[in-house]
């Protein structure tokens, strides 16, 4: 857990120096909200969507890392991240179209991590050689719609 932390700790003071040489005033507010945002989840729980997406995108690159780059997948992401998401919907603390955009963003920082490998594997798993697969929908553990369309018909017939 405290190489966690410092892995997390090492990007924060990167967004922390580059901060202070940044001109730019949108670029320089996105650097504070980097660096605050592993401030927080270095040794803390996450508090919100953009807070636990950016934990899930360090631990999924720390376990690449680790597992030199083998079939490490990202699981049921909907479900572990979907409360987040849906608190800080409700509390306008959080934009569909901004949440799109974090997590496009993190499917291309994932699709950037790479892993040279033997021309015979390169061409078998030709674009996308390390697997990181999320699983969605599925079912609860009353065997019940757990994806978010089943979560998301639920309200609608509470309604």
């Amino acid at each position: 857990m405290s190489g966690i932390s410092t892995f997390i700790k090492r990007f924060e003071n990167l967004a922390l120096v580059l901060r202070e040489t940044e001109n730019d005033p949108q670029r320089k507010e996105e650097l504070k909200t980097i660096a605050a945002t592993c401030s927080n989840i270095k040794h803390l729980p996450p508090q919100n969507f953009y807070e636990a997406l950016q934990l899930v995108y360090f631990i999924q690159l720390i376990l690449q890392i680790e597992s030199n780059g083998h079939s490490v997948s990202l699981g049921r992401m909907d479900q572990y991240l979907y409360p987040f998401y849906e608190r800080d919907r409700d509390n306008d603390v959080i934009t569909d179209e901004f949440a799109s955009e974090l997590l496009e963003n993190t499917w291309i920082k994932l699709y950037s991590i790479n892993k040279i490998r033997p021309w015979p594997h390169t061409r078998y798993s030709a674009g996308s050689p390390l697997y990181q697969n999320v699983t969605i929908g599925g079912q609860g553990e009353l065997g019940e719609d757990a994806g978010i369309i089943g979560a998301a018909s639920l309200i609608l017939e509470n309604q």
